[in-house]
């Protein structure tokens, strides 16, 4: 390779670009010396929860932001998934209402276990039924997943109800394996449910047992029926409704009788359901969808591992929900490992303040592991390490091949290395990689302006200004000795970082400008922006984290538009017009009202958008323009066309209305409409005329919206730090995020706010 060609490949590679974990992906560069006590202990941990008799087991990782508690977690979940040891959920950035925060948990839990595999392009030639049927072979002790060779494997639960079908239906004796019809096959497989899980739960959740084994058979069927890729569209566009029902089922949703027929179930089973308002929440239901699921899992013995991150950021009323559930999923439920994960400071303190009683606290800190700074030693491992990654492949000229011959950490240097940690006992692995990274630019830079020169130098003595940069009898993460700028603000500026924390002048990033405000503002905004893209690489790559729930979704439209709402408390107009808004034009002000339910009765609308704007529309003396009005937003993910009537008929006879109505879809889950449900929308259409709307949120939208809040949920966890030109960072507030997305109108790209802000017709 030339000179040329090996400089460009050295400035395309980014080995150093993420100082932090966002998915199992990112842990593929790793370093075992790392905090391994703390994996071992975790490995420890996932083996006794899989072999107790009874109960589940709580694990509390806590530690400092940027010491790798998502880089553990991260290599955790990517040996469960490799070594199919089980099945790992993460759960982050709850945002239902307290009173929603189980079926949300379990929603997110259904959504992972049903999740498709992307399918092959059908041919035009027909394919071999796949298996043909499940009685072929003789029973046994058949694992999740075992198909006949070239199979492509379905969703987990799929695997997992194979699984119990294999062992139910006997293998039939001398005559073709589709003898066994349909019917028998349900009766055999609801059989052994009812003997080897429905009985293993708790009296108070077995009578929704039978319930939700004559679903499971109905989504296996209709899965089982998705893999003939020779059946038609029509009869696929069928078994997908069918499958798209039973998960809406699973996930806590009531079914009206269509639906029983579209399961092929007897619709009488609809009377048996309690007797509550549609669209209400049964806690006690979705408990025992959670525990069957469990003791499907353990009896392929695929462990169940929920990873609840950052908890320290939950308000002080789903903490408590949160943990209330999860006490009782691990006293009730085998098979279960919940690993509660935050930073370690906000975590005792709730306890301190009582909202974590101590015997729910007990049970979910079985074992509390905590996550230290790393040595030094292995801190440089793990610098080589990402350096041998990212040098895999490529052909060296000469001159280099012999210097990483020499120096293990070209190019960064090992003189470097040594100058930069002088006076340290260990190290944070984010500042770490952070160093690294500042390095590695500069390297790039001083390559390509002198080759020769360059080499000498990253041979013989390192950058002056890194050895320079370099802290004395400091742990890592203390700021730096002047005149450099502080590499972690101090506590005064813990309620946002500005301008004059950078140091001096024009010492930062080159390219953007001469004033040093302008300069700190284009750096963040920049970096969020960043941030926001690798959030929502990381939702679209993993959809269970975004479940079809529409008590996740108000709530976090909710917090979008609170955060609008209190865009003025900093001194930034809010304008819906693109561009940055005009000192005269029109000010929009809004205010949220949320609609709480009463005992029996759920609100006619989730929440209430008021708005009122103000200003003068043109010049001289013309009068001020001031208005103001209502939007209520319903928010409608349901496959029941029985809720969908019922919230058409809330809707219709509201005595009471706002000026207009925003009704939101996601569009995973078309809308249910029988006919009580059509009727009640035209009612309610020719009510409210055009000031009645209806929006189909879209996947990458909802993941848009989604991964803003994560970041924001980042910086309320002191874990968004912005690398400084030195190497050094400065931590960035959930206000300096908040004026990013201000001054960028990240807000205003969203075609649904934009929507939910505009004045009625």
């Amino acid at each position: 390779m030339s000179r040329e060609d090996w400089l460009r490949r050295l400035r395309e590679q980014l080995p150093f670009a993420s100082n932090r974990v966002s998915s199992p992906a990112d842990a593929e560069v790793n370093v075992p010396a790392i905090h391994r006590a703390a994996y071992e202990r975790l490995l420890a941990a996932a083996d006794e929860a899989r072999m107790r008799p009874r109960g589940g087991l709580g694990v509390v990782l806590w530690g400092d932001p940027g010491v790798g508690k998502s880089h553990l977690l991260a290599r955790f979940a990517a040996e469960t998934v490799r070594e199919n040891r089980g099945v790992f959920l993460l759960v982050h950035n709850l945002l239902a209402a307290p009173r929603l925060v189980p079926a949300t948990v379990v929603r997110t839990f259904v959504t992972r276990l049903t999740e498709r595999q992307p399918q092959t392009p059908r041919t035009s030639q027909p394919e071999p039924r796949h298996q043909q049927a499940w009685n072929d072979r003789p029973a046994g002790n058949h694992q999740a997943g075992d198909h006949q060779a070239g199979d492509q494997a379905g969703p987990v639960l799929y695997e997992l109800l194979y699984r119990q079908v294999r062992l139910a239906v006997p293998r039939p004796q001398g005559r073709p394996p589709s003898s066994i019809g349909k019917e028998q096959a349900r009766q055999l497989f609801m059989q052994r449910l009812a003997e080897t899980v429905v009985s293993t739960l708790p009296d108070q959740n077995r009578p929704d047992g039978d319930r939700i084994a004559a679903v499971l058979f109905a989504y296996f069927l209709a899965v089982h029926r998705l893999k003939d890729r020779a059946a038609s569209a029509e009869w696929h566009a069928h078994y997908a409704r069918v499958a798209t029902i039973a998960e809406q089922f699973l996930r806590g949703d009531e079914l009206d009788a269509e639906a029983w027929q579209l399961l092929e179930l007897d619709p009488a089973w609809t009377a048996t359901a309690a007797t509550r308002e549609p669209g209400a929440v049964d806690d006690q239901f979705l408990e025992t969808v959670c525990l069957m699921l469990l003791e499907l899992a353990r009896q392929a013995e695929q462990l169940v591992v929920i990873c609840f991150d950052q908890v320290e950021n939950l308000s002080d009323e789903r903490f408590v929900e949160l943990f209330r559930f999860n006490h009782a999923l691990l006293d009730h439920g085998r098979n279960l490992l919940v690993i509660t994960a935050g930073v370690r400071s906000d975590l005792v303190a709730l306890r301190t303040r009582g909202l974590a009683p101590e015997a729910a606290w007990d049970r979910l800190a079985g074992d509390t592991i905590e996550l230290y700074f790393v040595s030094l030693a292995a801190a440089r491992e793990l610098l080589e390490t990402r350096l041998r990654t990212a040098f895999i492949g490529v052909s060296h000229p000469a001159e280099v091949a012999e210097a990483i011959g020499r120096d293990s950490l070209f190019p960064l240097g090992g003189a470097w290395w040594a100058a930069r940690v002088a006076g340290l006992i260990e190290a944070r692995p984010r500042d770490v990689i952070s160093w690294a990274h500042a390095r590695w630019r500069d390297r790039c830079r001083a390559l390509a302006t002198d080759w020769e020169a360059a080499l000498r130098d990253t041979q013989e003595s390192g950058v002056a200004a890194a050895t320079a940069a370099a802290p004395t009898g400091l742990v890592s993460g203390d700021p730096p000795d002047p005149p450099d700028p502080p590499a972690i603000p101090s506590e005064s500026q813990a309620s946002g970082v500005h301008a004059d924390a950078w140091g001096a002048k024009g010492a930062g990033w080159g390219g953007f400008g001469e004033s040093e405000s302008e300069d700190f503002e284009q750096r963040v905004d920049i970096w969020v922006e960043r941030r926001v893209a690798m959030k929502r690489d990381e939702l679209r790559s993993d959809p269970s984290r975004l479940a079809p729930d529409s008590g996740q979704l108000i709530g976090l439209l909710r917090a979008t538009l609170v955060r609008i709402c209190g865009q003025h408390a900093f001194g930034t107009a809010l304008s819906t017009t693109s561009g940055p808004p005009r000192g005269d034009a029109p000010k929009l002000e809004f205010s949220l009202e949320e609609r709480k339910p009463t005992p029996g009765k759920l609100p006619t609308y989730d929440f209430v958008l008021q708005c009122r704007v103000e200003g003068r529309v043109g010049a001289g003396d013309e009068p001020a323009l001031e208005r103001g009005w209502q939007t209520g937003v319903i928010v409608l993910v349901t496959v029941n066309a029985k809720s969908t009537a019922a919230t058409y008929r809330r809707l219709a006879g509201d005595s009471n209305p706002p000026d207009r109505v925003v009704v939101v879809f996601d569009e995973r889950i078309p809308e249910s409409l029988g006919v009580a449900g059509t009727r009640n929308r035209e009612e309610a259409e020719r009510r409210f005329a055009d000031n009645l709307q209806f929006f189909d949120l879209s996947f990458h939208e909802y993941s848009d919206l989604a991964a803003m809040e994560a970041v924001l949920a980042d910086a309320r966890s002191g874990d968004l730090e912005i690398e400084h030109a030195t190497g050094g960072l400065v931590r960035l507030s959930e206000r300096d995020v908040e004026t990013s997305y201000s001054r960028r109108q990240r807000y205003m790209s969203s075609p649904l706010i934009q929507l939910l802000l505009a004045p009625p017709a």
